[in-house]
């Protein structure tokens, strides 16, 4: 406690303001975050948070007291003031503010009146000790309390840190420039009314830290991102306890960090994460706050889903199959699905089952017989139109098995009856096609159903294709296991074909791969067959490469018929004009469901034709040696340039080589066939 030449009313001060009652303090409330001082209470004097020189110099405020306030927002009612004049430099007064909060830190602003007010007074505030806090380099040698910072606006003086425990600071508040007076009516100190507010001076230091996916049980570390540039600390927790952490004294730099933690991840848990930075907070740095919620652990790619395929009505589609669109539709429907988990579009109830397996699923909608659901407004819908556009892939988490993922799935080979929508090849892995990353757009809403940090993605792949080379590879977490929880992956990408047109008198298909925990590589997946062209005569063989586990058998087939043997490859020894046409190769283990693949076309080219070879004109021959065929024909018309039409057969040979007679002048030519 700080102690003056007459200490004993001081601890009798203490002593009080532990009995006083907050209406007598004019502070409303005592533990607010704005805390208002005056120096008079009514028309009497505050004695219980101001007292006139702790420092025994023997100044004296005037008794009287001025009705000169200043009124500024907020400050309690009053009629009078403190003021002193004519004293040198020994005006100084103590102000015991109970602002509430240990260890806290709040701002000092200070209002007065400008009249009659000193030019040039200078204060400077400070606790006597550490024992009652700190304040800051803006109360040394402040000129708030002079003519120019007076009236009826609180202006700020500078801050003060209540030390550890210490709720009621004593400020000590002493003249140390300027003149005051000499006359009780000019160049007065005016000490009126005093705020303070509590600052968050970890405000705009440190941000929340958001858990980006993926959340996988067994998985060693986390992945956060908005860590704050200079932050030395990022902890990890899981269900409230801290599982990992990461440091680095001279700072992360902003963006995303990837966490270690001290056991694997267990399913079900809830994750949260907070950074540290040092700052000038009493502790010497700033922590964010522990979040109320975090996403849930899932058990690893792939749990089990539903999946639906989502259409758009638009009455004036023609078709073909497969013809983009631009997406417009009057009515967003879903095909094969029941009702709506939890009203407006949230997640569909129904569905087809996706049952984790090392194998590709062919899944299947039939506009004919499956339920079509309005997915807005949850009604069951009839669409009497003949072609609908693809809007998107939905898939919800399934209902008898709730798991928030990830889920790491591939989608292949997207056919409308006999028609391939989309087969992804020719495009580099990495590349968007047809469909853009779960939940793009805002319905649903991202922020709510899936994990960010770039976890959700739709690219080309070729670690798996249920045909040929590539396949589309979608990824994603939810949040949490609430079973309104779904995503929508649209078929926008101007790569490949978007909101393609389908037929709606014909079922869609489409293969998908979701492979069971643990595992990244389908059982089976076949190759492309390559398309080739050859002359009559020449050898040809087509090959395929399976993929998966064997042993596997090939069937050929040639226009839909089998040809060949058990073998990866097919030959024909001597192409002729009947061997042209689709070949395709049907392959098989005993894991999974036999695939056939995609066409190779064999071209066969017609045969090079040699042309006639003239070797001697004369007035009445002319004699040829070699030309493609067994027949040749000599033709006359009455000018070289003369149409095709118009030139006239005359006589013909099958000798090689031969000699035609001329019958008499003209133009002549020799063809063969």
């Amino acid at each position: 406690m700080y102690r003056t030449k007459s200490s004993c009313w001081v601890g009798l001060r203490r002593a009080t303001l532990a009995l006083l009652a907050i209406g007598s303090l004019a502070v409303q409330p005592l533990r607010a975050d704005v805390v208002y001082v005056t120096t008079y209470i009514g028309a009497a004097v505050n004695a219980t948070t101001f007292f006139n020189d702790p420092l025994g110099l023997g100044p004296s405020y005037s008794a009287f007291g001025s009705t000169a306030i200043a009124n500024p927002p907020g400050v309690p009612s009053r009629t009078k003031c403190v003021y002193y004049y004519g004293q040198g430099l020994n005006p100084n007064w103590l102000i015991v503010p109970p602002l509430g909060v240990d260890g806290g830190v709040y701002s000092i602003e200070v209002a007065h009146t400008a009249l009659t007010t000193s030019p040039d007074v200078v204060v400077t505030a400070y606790c006597a000790d550490n024992f009652y806090g700190q304040t800051s380099a803006g109360c040394t040698n402040s000129a708030v309390f002079n003519a120019a910072n007076g009236g009826n606006t609180w202006k700020l003086m500078g801050y003060i840190t209540n030390a550890a425990g210490i709720t009621d600071p004593e400020i000590i508040f002493k003249q140390v420039g300027g003149v005051t007076g000499p006359g009780s009516n000019e160049k007065r100190l005016y000490v009126d009314a005093f705020k303070f507010t509590l600052i968050d001076v970890c405000a705009g230091v440190v941000g929340d830290l958001s858990v980006n996916g993926p959340l996988a049980a067994g998985q060693m570390f986390v992945t956060v991102s908005g860590v704050t540039a200079g932050a030395t600390n990022v902890t990890i927790f899981a269900n409230d306890a801290e599982i990992g952490q990461t440091n680095l004294a001279a700072g992360f730099a902003a963006g995303a960090l990837s966490v270690p933690v001290n056991t694997g991840l267990v399913k079900g848990n809830i994750i949260k994460a907070t950074q540290k930075k040092p700052s000038a907070a009493p502790e010497g740095y700033c922590v964010s706050p522990l979040p109320a919620d975090g996403p849930l652990v899932g058990s690893g790619a792939n749990p089990a889903l539903k999946v639906v395929l989502s259409c758009g009505a638009q009455s004036a589609l023609t078709g073909p199959a497969g013809a983009d669109t631009s997406g417009a539709a009057t009515t967003l429907y879903h095909v094969n699905a029941t009702g709506l988990a939890g009203g407006s579009a949230t997640a569909p109830v129904g569905g087809v089952a996706l049952v984790p397996g090392s194998c590709w699923q062919t899944v299947t909608f039939d506009f004919a017989t499956d339920p079509m659901l309005n997915w807005m407004a949850g009604t069951a819908y009839s669409d009497s139109d003949p072609f609908c556009t693809f809007d998107a892939l939905s898939f919800a988490i399934d209902p008898d098995n709730p798991d928030t993922g990830p889920y790491d799935i591939y989608v292949d080979k997207i056919m409308n009856g006999d028609v391939v929508i989309e087969d992804f090849e020719g495009w580099e892995a990495g590349d968007s096609v047809m469909f853009a990353a779960p939940n793009a757009t805002g319905v649903p809403d991202p922020a709510i159903h899936v994990l960010g940090g770039g976890t959700t993605s739709s690219v080309i792949s070729q670690a798996n294709a249920y045909e040929g080379t590539n396949s589309c590879r979608i990824r994603w977490q939810f949040k949490n296991e609430g079973q309104t929880r779904w995503v929508r992956v649209l078929a926008s990408k101007s790569n490949g074909a978007t909101y393609p047109q389908l037929d709606k008198s014909k079922p869609v298909t489409l293969r998908l791969l979701v492979l069971p925990v643990g595992e990244t590589t389908a059982k089976l997946g076949v190759g492309p067959v390559a398309s080739q062209t050859k002359a009559p005569g020449e050898s040809v063989t087509f090959s395929v490469v399976a993929t998966g586990v064997g042993p596997f058998s090939y069937q050929w087939k040639h226009n839909g018929s089998n040809v060949g043997t058990d073998s990866s490859s097919y030959t024909i020894g001597s192409v002729s004009a009947g061997d042209a046409g689709n070949y395709t190769v049907v392959v098989s283990n005993a894991a999974c469901d036999p695939i056939e693949s995609s066409p190779g076309v064999l071209t066969v080219s017609a045969p090079a034709v040699e042309p006639v070879k003239i070797d001697s004109i004369t007035a009445t021959t002319i004699a040829y040696s070699t030309g493609a065929g067994t027949q040749f024909i000599l033709l006359k018309a009455a000018a070289v340039n003369a149409p095709m039409n118009t030139w006239v057969p005359v006589a013909t040979n099958n000798a090689t080589p031969g000699t035609f007679a001329v019958p008499g002048p003209g133009f002549y030519r020799i063809e063969s066939k």
